[in-house]
């Protein structure tokens, strides 16, 4: 079965999202730019469409980054999620994308040294939300961020090293968490009766 990807008045859902980007970096180039942008797209079972949204963000964020004066928050879904058996689909589900692109000259030393760390860490949307409060602030102004102390380390940002916490600790419901791992369960086999 193919499913053949939706459009909205003739142009694909993606391209609402960068071309509002687009317009919003044109109309503000004389002040440095902060821009979230969430490209939920509708689930395309063949993936052909997958090469399509690829290089539209490509295209965008090479031309919007060659400023130096824009971050751009990149989000999407989590892709086909329980459509497949294998490993790197249920990871898919559970670690939706979310980049941050920043200018090099933006990231502090300590900055990126929390950020390299923080790669192996479990963090929540908490942390993230974190993160992206403090980024304008922190790029408009060109002050140094500096952390204080968080009784709550599930909420601290992304620019502070985070500790070794389990998803269990850090409130991440066991279905959702990455380092769970699962029996697969062949969609051949006859339903279960009660």
């Amino acid at each position: 079965m193919i499913f053949l990807h939706s459009c909205v008045a003739q142009n694909y859902p993606h391209r609402y999202s960068l071309d509002a980007a687009r317009h919003f970096h044109t109309l503000h180039s004389q002040f440095p730019r902060f821009m979230y942008i969430d490209l939920l797209e509708g689930h395309e079972v063949s993936q052909r469409f997958v090469r399509v949204i690829d290089k539209d963000v490509s295209d965008f964020i090479s031309n919007v980054m060659k400023d130096n004066r824009t971050i751009v928050a990149l989000v999407s879904d989590h892709g086909m999620g329980d459509l497949g058996t294998c490993p790197s689909v249920t990871l898919e589900e559970r670690l939706p994308l979310s980049m941050l692109l920043m200018p090099s000259e933006a990231i502090s030393e300590n900055m990126r040294d929390a950020l390299t760390t923080n790669q192996k860490k479990v963090f929540t949307s908490l942390n993230l939300f974190e993160t992206l409060a403090r980024i304008p602030r922190r790029f408009a102004s060109g002050e140094e961020y500096v952390g204080k102390p968080n009784i709550r380390p599930w909420s601290s940002p992304l620019f502070e090293k985070l500790p070794d916490h389990l998803c269990k600790e850090a409130g991440v419901e066991v279905h959702a968490c990455a380092c769970s791992r699962y029996d697969m369960i062949s969609h051949q086999k006859p339903p279960l009766r009660w």
